[in-house]
C-alpha cells in the first residue's frame, strides 16, 4: 500500500482483527488506506464495512501546527445493501 513520503498523514484501519485483544492496532497491523496531508487527496467520506474504524495520526514536525480536522457520524446499517 502507498505510504505518504512527506508531511503529515492519517492511516485508516477498517478491519481491526488480528493478534492481541479485540480491536488492537500495532505496527504490524494491516491498514486499509493512508490519507496524506494534502487536502486534495482526502475523499469526501470514508465508510467502514464493519463495526469499527480506527484513525492513526502521524506527523513529522516538531512544532505545533493547525493539526487535523474531521467529523464523524454513525449511520444505521439498515440503510446499506451488503453483498
Amino acid at each position: 500500500m502507498r505510504v505518504c513520503t512527506r508531511g503529515d498523514y492519517v492511516k485508516v484501519y477498517w478491519e481491526v482483527q488480528g493478534p492481541g485483544p479485540p480491536g488492537a492496532i500495532n505496527e504490524r497491523s494491516g491498514w486499509s488506506r493512508a490519507l496524506c496531508g494534502n487536502r486534495a487527496d482526502v475523499p469526501p467520506a470514508l465508510y467502514s464495512p464493519g463495526p469499527a474504524l480506527v484513525l492513526e495520526f502521524h506527523t513529522t514536525r516538531q512544532n505545533n501546527a493547525t493539526g487535523f480536522l474531521g467529523t464523524y457520524s454513525f449511520i444505521d446499517r439498515r440503510k446499506f445493501y451488503f453483498i
